[in-house]
């Protein structure tokens, strides 16, 4: 009965053991994925300055025949590093948000740009006998204005500002900050389950090996396999958003995500092959050890 009982606790465990892994490795993998630093890097592998400024263009020139303003006027004076640091303002603003649940103040300045826009203001005046400077000044502010929002609107290749427009962002800063704090608690609580397992067969030490090598094994399998699914099912080519800059930020990004969920998995998986190869060299020494299971019936 006690080996029966033994058999039922570390099957229990064991299930257990599984969920809170699979947490751990979600956690984990996006606490390390979904940072600041890893958006930027991701954003310039992918090549997004250069797709934004094309993005610019495209819309300037579509502008033209309502403000006769040439697209060049804008694109000429902003460079891809011009384009780049806004791209990681808007997404460090956006993580300061999520970790602050405030917002960062720091604005861009492009002086090539607000020098460009004014001296097509006043070349158009000296061409057309335009002296009203009152009005003109109004004019090249208002076109400068409006320029800083749309480069910055294209620049927000995630979507942040729109996200804390919706709340999204005031609620992830309710849970974002305490990522580590959950990482480092799933961690703990898998150790705690292992000296339960260790406890629970104390007559029997190397089944603690077997129950959680099957846990991680069942654990790396539910996470690498959906994984491994996703990326080959060209899902992510299927997305349906029109900005080129925002579908190639969030499909670079979720394609990360998923290799980090299959490189986890398969990790795991391997950990728990690990255990299970310990088990039979630490069970094979004493022949009488072995997983507990129930009792026969004679």
């Amino acid at each position: 009965m006690k080996s029966l009982g033994r058999y039922l606790v570390s099957l229990f465990l064991s299930v257990v053991m599984v969920f809170v892994s699979i947490a751990a490795i979600a956690a984990l993998v996006l606490t390390v994925n979904v940072t600041s630093s890893k958006l930027c890097k991701m954003s310039d592998d992918s090549n997004l300055p250069e797709v934004v400024i094309g993005e610019i263009g495209k819309y300037y020139k579509n502008k033209y025949n309502t403000t006769g303003i040439p697209a060049e006027v804008y694109t000429s004076a902003i460079t891809k590093e011009d384009i780049s640091a806004e791209i990681e303002r808007n997404i460090v603003s956006g993580f300061y948000s999520m970790e602050k649940e405030s917002s960062e103040s720091s604005q861009f300045s492009l002086p090539e740009l607000e020098n460009s826009i004014s001296d097509f203001f006043d070349n158009y005046a000296a061409e057309n006998g335009f002296s009203d400077t009152e009005k003109l000044e109004a004019r090249k502010q208002s076109e400068i204005k409006s320029a800083y929002k749309v480069i910055s609107n294209q620049c927000d290749v995630f979507r942040f500002n729109s996200l804390k427009e919706h709340g999204v962002l005031g609620k992830l800063s309710k849970v974002y900050p305490y990522r580590r704090v959950g990482v480092v608690s799933l961690l703990c609580a898998s150790l705690l389950i292992m000296v339960i397992f260790l406890a629970v067969n104390h007559k029997e030490k190397p089944a603690m090996l077997y129950w959680t090598g099957i846990s991680e094994i069942i654990a790396g399998i539910f996470t690498a396999v959906p994984a491994a699914v996703f990326l080959s099912s060209g899902k992510l080519s299927a997305f349906t958003i029109k900005q080129p800059q925002i579908f190639t930020a969030y499909t670079s990004e979720i394609h990360a995500i998923a290799m980090a969920f299959l490189a986890a998995g398969l990790a795991v998986l391997v950990v728990g092959i690990a255990f299970i190869i310990l088990y039979k060299i630490f069970s094979t020494r004493d022949e009488s050890v072995a997983p507990t299971k129930p009792l026969p019936i004679n």
